[in-house]
């Protein structure tokens, strides 16, 4: 009896701590569209685009005293935002939003030290969850957080 009652406490535990799904970040859902994205955040500048994304700056988030800039993104030949990444230039918060996140989250599926071609220290964590992926970058340019709509007709196929 005392055994399935530590198994029970165990696996509510676990069930405890699973993570829920999201479909976005913010006031942004995958699959919006750049006006849409524009509309929720009150943004009137043009997109930018390049040769593989259409990119929306939403301006500057608080989160904690750290100031962040937020862009959306949709791929070209996509008919949605995809991809939602949050800057901080200084590279100050690394430490503060790797426990914000380990909260929210639950600890990264993946952590990655490395170093770049001009010997700069880099470190990666990386989060999924059925709809997103959540990556944070910490290298010499500063601290990025990135969400990522997960391709599910892609991972259907593997």
């Amino acid at each position: 009896m005392k055994r399935v009652l530590i198994f029970m406490t165990f696996a509510l535990g676990l069930a405890s701590a699973q993570t829920q799904d999201i479909d976005g970040w913010g006031k942004i859902r995958w699959g919006m569209t750049i006006a849409e994205a524009a509309s929720a955040y009150n943004v009137t500048t043009q997109p930018e685009v390049n040769e593989y994304w259409t990119n929306l700056v939403l301006g500057s988030v608080d989160i904690g005293d750290t100031k962040m800039i937020a862009h959306v993104s949709v791929k070209h030949g996509h008919a949605g935002i995809s991809s939602v990444s949050l800057w901080d230039k200084l590279g100050n918060s690394f430490d503060t939003l790797r426990v914000l996140l380990i909260q929210k989250y639950n600890l990264p599926v993946m952590t990655e030290h490395g170093v770049d071609s001009l010997g700069n220290r880099e470190t990666t964590l990386t989060w999924t969850l059925p709809s997103t992926s959540v990556v944070l970058e910490q290298n010499v340019i500063g601290v990025h957080v990135r969400y990522d709509a997960i391709d599910k007709k892609a991972s259907d196929k593997l």
